[in-house]
């Protein structure tokens, strides 16, 4: 990121709590910088680098060294008590979708602390997609993605973004209105950017005030954008679950949004230490969600 003309590197988020990992590991990095952790440094240009380093390699295929595949992470606080009041934690949100989720859908998981949290508590559909933007994050791709997919497939087509997604992309389901798209959309508003707000709590030395929003009734203003639009203010996981099966009996779009909580910790590796260190206090958990067989596994999707 950038604050004026002076560049600043965020050397612990690039490391991200693997630093025992790398110490053992023998590690290359191609950049125009050097890397932030002992190894091997090609600096300068990287497209003269990489085809350096390609001309160095064999030809040929390398066989896969074994490994025993993704194993999911424990949840902490996952038998914490639910909060009162509209609030509705990750876990049983997700759960609801679970319930809901057609075998064939397409699922299209935004980022931030929604998509940390889809990617470790909702299963795959059996015969859809389940597509999920890593690295930088790709904020609120998902609103075009799900919408094109829709209209591609004819299928049932769900996205889950945070209200920063939304508030970026999210003007896109007038394409998904008017063009009678089979796309449900569910938005997770906690009126923060807050998987950035505890980065900032935790690593940084405190939340910054423009990571932290008033409060936005998204569904009420949706509402009244698209009086065509099934739209549903879900107020706990069991009207969530009952607007999105009333969506997927439907032709066109719908749109249901929920309040969470922006102190809420998700399943997000580099905040475990701290959710662990807190108890966490109920945020990462709830008393529904339980790990099945299908979520210890493979799941081969399409």
């Amino acid at each position: 990121m950038a604050r004026g003309r002076r560049t600043v590197r965020c050397a612990l988020l690039a490391r991200g709590g693997l630093e025992r990992a790398l110490a053992a590991t023998a590690v290359v990095c191609l950049d125009s910088e050097r890397p932030f952790v002992a190894g091997t440094a090609l600096v300068g240009d990287v497209r003269d680098a990489l085809r350096a380093v390609t001309g160095r390699i064999a030809a040929g295929p390398r066989a896969c060294p074994g490994h025993s595949g993704p194993v999911p992470s424990p949840v902490a606080g996952q038998d914490a008590p639910a909060v009162p009041g509209r609030i509705v934690r990750y876990p049983q949100a997700l759960a609801a979708v679970e319930a809901a989720l057609p075998e064939d859908a397409h699922v299209f998981v935004d980022a931030g602390n929604t998509g940390a949290s889809a990617v470790h508590l909702l299963p795959a559909p059996r015969h859809g997609r389940f597509v999920v933007a890593l690295g930088m994050g790709g904020m609120g791709y998902t609103f075009g993605a799900g919408i094109g997919a829709a209209l591609a497939t004819g299928r049932r087509t769900y996205v889950l973004a945070g209200d920063g997604a939304f508030f970026m992309h999210g003007a896109e389901v007038h394409t998904a209105v008017e063009h009678r798209a089979p796309v449900t959309f569910v938005i997770f508003n906690n009126n923060a950017h807050a998987m950035c707000a505890l980065r900032e709590e935790f690593l940084q030395g405190g939340v910054r005030d423009d990571d932290v929003f008033g409060r936005t009734d998204i569904a009420a203003g949706v509402a009244a954008a698209f009086p065509s639009l099934d739209v549903t203010g879900a107020e706990n996981a069991a009207q969530l679950r009952a607007a999105l099966l009333r969506g997927n009996t439907g032709a066109g779009p719908a749109f249901v949004a929920l309040d969470c909580d922006p102190r809420e910790i998700p399943p997000f590796l580099p905040f475990q230490p701290f959710a662990e260190a807190n108890g966490s206090a109920g945020r990462a958990g709830h008393e529904d969600h339980k790990e099945n067989a299908d979520e210890r596994r493979v799941v081969h999707a399409g």
